[in-house]
């Protein structure tokens, strides 16, 4: 045993057993057992039970009572002992649900939490907005009216499901192979098609004898917002993952989804409820609530992508890095680039000073100085781009990836362009330079530091959590020379 003594008595700390003393304020008697104390003064007892968390205060008993209190305790230790395993039990709950719908937390990256946030919303609000479009598209065609033509309804509704198809076969064919280059800007401009969409379905009731060429119209938006959501998401989910668990994360999303959009539905058909005896409201309830979902709808998709760090390069990417090392020395880590991604606007590098464009060989010779320097690198076979700059009638950058160009010389292109942008004059004097082309010598000196710097440009991508090969380019910027 242990003891300390203080002004006002003696503590003692026993292994085991019961210990008691006489405090010297108030007359007070104290006993100690190894499950809770008791202290007695002349009236009453009361015993201090340590319940996992706090100490509880409980009354043992009253005047008269004694210092052994074994049953007490005893019982006073079969309390916490049931609270115990309760806590356990309930934390074992939360954990079993929480592993149901949610992946490791160490084996998702940290911008999947915020991610799941902004999604949770997203769904919740996109649940909403399609029961009160099938709502909208249901009432336009006459279902629940007192009179109504069943062929004919059903008709419109498989008319309207057949042109939506045509739409997204059309999508998926012609732009699936540039959604891996902008994944963000195709995803919002696709929930911003789909938005306008909706807003034809919930406009329907009032015209229901436009239905088939407004269904059919908003069916082909949805469509296309359809297919480029289910596209884009494995490259998000590939993101998050830190090792081979793109299923698991795939999984998990569609429980979060199930479980979310159960609740929109369950909102939705609350509202419909509340408003179920009166027609007019009936009628009128999607297009009093479209001002509210649809753009709380899209508000949480543009921070869903906003909160999504990929690491993979594209040209818009590639150009911001590497404008970031050529004017300040040092490469920006993937959260920082993701927050100066615009969805909606054209990318900064492609409004400022010589624009970059990839393109075809024979839309990038436009002028027989162009043909001239083509030729030379092309003999040489040292370059395995080709890259000429135009001051007329515009500034801008054009540039052809030959069919055996890799990553390391699209990186390096780029370091090229970023030089330039940096050291040509803003004003270029066209009687020294001649119109449609830069001076050989500013080229060269631009493409001699992209090649210097080009190996410490590639450590410092690598060092602050770039994934650089491969760089996802569009179907246009993949059409190469041989």
């Amino acid at each position: 045993m242990a003891s300390e003594k203080g002004g006002s008595g003696s503590v003692g700390i026993v292994q085991g057993g019961e210990f008691c003393w006489e405090g010297r304020v108030s007359g007070v008697r104290f006993c100690s057992a190894s499950m809770g104390v008791l202290a007695t003064n002349a009236s009453e007892t009361m015993a201090y039970v340590w319940d996992g968390k706090r100490v509880a205060i409980q009354e043992y008993g009253k005047e008269g009572s004694q210092c052994d209190g074994r049953e007490h305790v005893s019982s006073s230790r079969e309390a916490v002992s049931w609270v115990g395993d309760a806590q356990k039990h309930f934390r074992r709950r939360i954990e079993s649900l929480h592993s149901a719908f949610f992946p490791r937390r160490d084996m998702v990256t940290p911008d999947y939490w915020e991610y799941v946030k902004w999604r949770g919303w997203h769904r919740l609000f996109s649940s909403m907005v399609s029961i009160f479009s099938t709502q909208s598209l249901l009432l336009a065609v006459g279902v629940g009216a007192k009179k109504t033509l069943p062929a004919a309804a059903g008709i419109n509704w498989v008319l309207k499901d057949g042109l939506g198809r045509l739409g997204r076969l059309t999508v998926a064919t012609r732009f699936g192979e540039s959604f891996d280059s902008d994944l963000k800007r195709f995803r919002f401009a696709s929930s911003l098609v789909y938005g306008g969409a909706v807003a034809l379905d919930y406009l329907t009731p009032l015209m229901p004898a436009y239905f088939l060429p407004m269904a059919a119209v908003a069916n082909i938006g949805k469509s296309v917002g359809l297919t480029t959501y289910i596209a884009t998401q494995p490259a998000f989910f590939k993101s998050f993952a830190k090792s081979e668990n793109i299923a698991d994360i795939s999984a998990k999303a569609q429980a979060q989804q199930m479980a979310i959009d159960t609740l929109g539905l369950a909102l939705a058909v609350s509202l419909n409820l509340a408003v179920r005896r009166h027609d007019t409201a009936r009628r009128f309830l999607p297009l009093a609530l479209f001002p509210i979902l649809v753009p709380a709808d899209l508000y949480s998709i543009y921070n869903e992508l906003r909160s999504v760090h990929l690491r993979t390069l594209n040209k818009e990417r590639a150009e911001f890095l590497a404008k970031a090392w050529v004017e300040h020395g040092h490469v920006p880590t993937p959260d920082v680039v993701s927050r100066q991604e615009r969805l909606v606007l054209p990318p900064l590098t492609a409004l400022g000073t010589y624009p970059l464009t990839i393109m075809p060989l024979e839309e990038s010779l436009k002028t027989k100085d162009s043909v001239d320097a083509f030729i030379q690198p092309l003999q040489r076979k040292k370059k395995k781009y080709f890259l000429s700059v135009e001051n007329a009638p515009r500034r801008d950058v054009s540039v052809t990836l030959r069919h055996d160009a890799e990553t390391r010389d699209i990186l390096e292109m780029v370091l090229v362009v970023a030089y330039l942008r940096r050291d040509m004059p803003k004003m270029i004097d066209m009687n020294a330079h001649g119109p449609g082309s830069c001076s050989v010598s500013e080229k060269s000196k631009a493409e001699r530091r992209a090649i210097s710097a080009l190996p410490r440009f590639l450590q410092q991508l690598k060092e602050a959590g770039w994934q650089i090969d491969p760089i996802t380019l569009s179907r246009t910027e993949r059409l190469f020379y041989k």
